[in-house]
């Protein structure tokens, strides 16, 4: 599901349940790789320091770590409380990272992991 339908689906004004964050978060799952998800983390926690080192810049972990934080901390940009909006400002987030960093994280994946 592209972004655009997510937002469709998820927003114009309509009236969001709690039941839809089930909903919400199956379609991240379809929309993102969890392994993708998981290099992340990864990256961030240093899994493998000599590997990480070798494919990223000090400057490309700076961005996952931002990115991550960004993510986990709940009050942000706009705050995660705030049903649907509080995501997928999320969601945007993430989706810049794995999609500036694809390269080196398959590289990562494949060699790394």
């Amino acid at each position: 599901m592209n972004p655009k339908k997510l937002i469709d689906k998820f927003g114009k004004g309509r009236n969001v349940s709690s039941s839809d964050k089930g909903k919400f978060f199956m379609i991240l799952q379809n929309y993102f790789s969890l392994s993708d998800i998981e290099v992340l983390w990864h990256i961030v926690i240093m899994k493998n320091t000599k590997c990480v080192k070798k494919i990223f810049g000090i400057l490309d972990l700076a961005l996952i770590a931002g990115a991550v934080a960004y993510v986990v901390i709940p009050m942000d940009a706009v705050p995660d409380f705030i049903p649907v909006a509080g995501w997928l400002d999320d969601v945007g987030v993430i989706g810049f990272i794995l999609k500036k960093l694809a390269g080196k994280i398959a590289e990562y994946r494949e060699k790394c992991m």
